[in-house]
């Protein structure tokens, strides 16, 4: 019959206050079962489905910490994990992970029969660029004066979530412009904007001007230079380390 009384609500994993094992399993956004032991857990999804099936771990060093770095021990989970991940291809299951610090990783989950391809992602050129820029912009409303050559050769070194900032900010300065004739004394720029009708919100183009002002802004907490440095650390990295895991 459904599922009755049910309230979605987003909110940090820390806020709510659970006794230990207090749930049987987990339901994760993307819709796979994690049970108590995870690897076995999908290994039952995989049998069920008769599917190979593909679990991605973002930020992977999170998981797999090389806490050596920091004079500690390998801890026994970490320990625990290495083994069950090793042939666990051999039951159907890909096994993908991203990082944007691989040199944290720890390097036992680097061994062979763990993981079998490293690939390095580099920071978009200007063509993936201005890709990035059409992605974000798609839904929203554009100036004819915009130019994304422009936009490309100002945002030279941003990483595609920095481009993305930028395009959300400078939606939220040509949003600035639509209110102030609304906005009241002491009225905050979101009420003001509920009063401002839908067709006039959808015509309001972002100008090249409040571009501007976004990249001014997204540019005062990126250090370019240290992105490229790390970037230049990831790509050594996965030159050293891809010949000993098997890939060429």
């Amino acid at each position: 019959q459904g599922v009755q009384n049910y309230k979605p609500q987003s909110a940090d994993a820390s806020v709510f206050h659970f006794p230990n094992n207090y749930f049987d399993a987990i339901l994760c956004r993307h819709g796979i079962m994690f049970f108590p032991d995870t690897l076995e857990g999908v290994k039952e999804l995989r049998s069920r489905a008769g599917v190979p099936i593909v679990l991605f771990c973002d930020d992977v060093e999170t998981v797999m910490t090389d806490t050596s770095l920091n004079g500690q021990s390998h801890p026994a989970s970490i320990s625990g994990l290495l083994n069950k991940l090793q042939g666990v291809w051999s039951d159907g299951i890909r096994l993908c992970g991203a990082t944007n610090y691989p040199m944290g990783l720890d390097p036992r989950f680097l061994q062979f029969g763990r993981i079998g391809y490293m690939l390095h992602l580099p920071l978009p050129d200007a063509a993936l660029r201005q890709e990035v820029f059409k992605i974000h912009t798609a839904p929203k409303p554009l100036h004819s004066e915009v130019s994304f050559p422009e936009l490309v050769q100002e945002t030279d070194g941003f990483t595609p979530r920095e481009i993305e900032e930028v395009c959300n900010v400078a939606a939220l300065e040509a949003m600035r412009r639509l209110a102030g004739p609304h906005q009241r004394s002491q009225e905050s720029l979101s009420t003001a904007l509920r009063r401002v009708q839908e067709a006039d919100v959808a015509g309001f183009p972002i100008t090249s001007e409040d571009f501007r002002k976004s990249i001014a802004q997204v540019r005062t907490h990126v250090d370019v230079a240290a992105t490229r440095k790390l970037d230049a650390e990831i790509q050594e990295f996965c030159r050293r380390y891809s010949p000993q895991i098997g890939f060429r």
